[in-house]
């Protein structure tokens, strides 16, 4: 089995000689040093070399194969070179090597440790400066936007946050399962390129869902994006220069623990991307649809005093039911509190209370043994804004 992994690193030190053109003769002299080899032996791995890469390029530029049996054909490739490999090296050379390598494999599991852990740190960073800095700005922003709202549109728009949750939901569990199986793959670095770069926003991956789940739902979606885009549009760009400052922030969080090398060259990447985006043309079409949806979709919370977000307490139970339900619910001002219970397609059922209460926790029971077997959810309004909770009767 040591013989085994020796005569693969071998393999894979070989293969990536040949793949970084200019290097070769510098890769091998540092074999010939490490590994004290004869000139015939260096002969001979040059060779194998050169074999090898041919035998690669004709499996690469081969049209017949996919990648999967490219990938086969590359595994007995390696299988086919254990045997010359071994005979070129001696076994104090193979044990040598196994020790390079595995220097080497530990040199680079430290520094990946070491890039998750600054990305990690940094992933932290941004979201406390968008708690802090920006979701109150944004959330005062989406309840002050309320009032022009429709209460017919706001029914259908709470209707939309509930699907949206779900979706949400199943868009994180399918991601969750494609990354167990990257990870599972053998050779998965170029196949997770190529999906970092497939990568979409949320809001486009939610309306595809969408409109493959319920398409009358994604048309409603659709018109009241349409509906309401224009004003969205026109407090989005009365924001530019505060979203402007908001951007310059978290571009220097994300900067900050980098060599000025590196950072310079981020900044220049950076002022590139930046001169295309002024070139293309504003967002239209789904892109624009997305990002109207979004804020239309942000949950509506209340504001303390000083200022955070947080949402009052609602808690339904028992959940599911087969009747019997209890809404517990927090009022934070004084004054009419409305709960009306909807169906999932946002179908009116009743309205359950309609009156004047004091701040403070209250409970109601309610009997939902006569509704049909599905989902719904409670829309309470208050002075502080509206808010939903799901219930499913079964």
């Amino acid at each position: 089995m040591k013989k085994l992994n020796v005569i693969l690193a071998i393999m894979m030190i070989t293969m990536s000689v040949f793949a970084q053109k200019g290097h070769h003769r510098m890769d091998l002299d540092k074999m010939k040093t490490e590994l004290n080899l004869s000139d015939e032996q260096v002969e001979a791995l040059e060779a194998n070399r050169a074999e090898i890469k041919q035998k690669m390029e004709a499996i690469r530029n081969d049209a017949q194969l996919d990648h999967k049996a490219k990938k086969e054909a590359i595994k007995a490739l390696h299988e086919s070179k254990k045997g010359s490999l071994e005979a070129i090296l001696t076994e104090d050379q193979q044990a040598k090597m196994l020790t390079h390598r595995k220097a080497k494999h530990a040199e680079r599991q430290a520094k990946k440790e070491e890039h998750r852990a600054a990305r990690k740190q940094t992933h932290a960073e941004l979201k406390s400066y968008r708690q802090q800095n920006i979701q109150p700005v944004m959330q005062q922003k989406r309840l002050d936007f309320d009032k022009k709202i429709a209460a017919a549109d706001k029914v259908e728009i709470e209707k939309l946050r509930l699907i949206s949750a779900d979706l949400k939901a199943e868009m994180k569990e399918k991601m969750k399962r494609r990354k167990n199986k990257k990870s599972a793959e053998e050779g998965r670095g170029k196949i997770g390129k190529h999906h970092a770069r497939r990568s979409h926003k949320k809001g486009h991956r939610f309306l595809a869902l969408l409109k493959e789940k319920d398409e009358a739902t994604y048309n409603s979606a659709i018109a009241l994006a349409e509906k309401y885009g224009e004003a969205i549009d026109d407090m989005h760009q009365s924001m530019e220069s505060q979203r402007q400052a908001w951007n310059e922030d978290m571009k220097e969080i994300k900067l900050q623990k980098m060599s000025e090398e590196k950072r310079a060259k981020i900044e220049e990447k950076i002022a590139k991307r930046k001169e295309k985006q002024e070139e293309k043309p504003k967002l239209n079409g789904e892109k624009l649809v997305a990002k109207r949806l979004g804020f239309l979709l942000m949950p509506l919370e209340a504001q303390n005093a000083s200022g955070h977000i947080n949402a009052p307490r609602l808690n339904t139970y028992p959940n599911p039911t087969d009747g019997r339900n209890t809404l517990e619910f927090e009022v934070r001002q004084p004054g009419n509190v409305k709960i009306d219970l909807f169906s999932i397609d946002g179908k009116y059922i009743r309205t359950v209370l309609d009156e004047n209460l004091q701040s403070g926790e209250h409970k109601i029971d309610l009997d939902l043994s006569s509704l049909e077997n599905k989902m719904y959810y409670y829309n309470i309004t208050d002075k502080t804004g509206t808010y939903t909770k799901k219930v499913i009767v079964k």
